[in-house]
């Protein structure tokens, strides 16, 4: 019972939409036993369903702007965060590929000057902080 709730409450717009077009098809059938009829229930039960059809119409309408006018800001957002976080990752990338091939200058060099006994007194690289990055 639990499923079936939820069945009808994901698609309740389908059956709003089942609702108007069989009332569509039921006045387009009987378009002219409601024009020229002589039963008066008739015309009254057609006017109430078509009214019923107009009602469902403008509230799946309104249902569906208000879901977009809700939903798109905050896909939008995602989407953004998304990017966002692309952005950090590729960044900290790109810094940790910059950090290592100074690392390994630095090494390079240091190497370098010890096998050519060479002195070698250059500080090793930091993060600008003096701290060794």
């Amino acid at each position: 019972m639990d499923n079936l709730r939820k069945a009808l409450g994901k698609y309740w717009v389908l059956y709003y939409l089942c609702y108007v077009v069989s009332v569509v098809v039921l006045v387009w059938w009987y378009w002219d036993d409601l024009l020229r009829g002589d039963d008066p229930l008739f015309r009254l039960a057609a006017i109430f369903g078509v009214s019923a059809g107009i009602a469902s119409f403008i509230a799946i309408s309104v249902e569906l702007i208000g879901r977009m006018v809700l939903l798109i800001p905050a896909a939008v957002r995602t989407i953004r965060e998304q990017g966002r976080q692309e952005g950090r990752e590729e960044g900290l990338e790109e810094g940790l590929q910059r950090a290592n091939a100074q690392w390994e200058a630095w090494l390079q060099r240091r190497l370098r000057a010890e096998a050519n006994n060479e002195p070698f007194d250059e500080p090793p690289p930091s993060n600008g902080n003096g701290k060794v990055s």
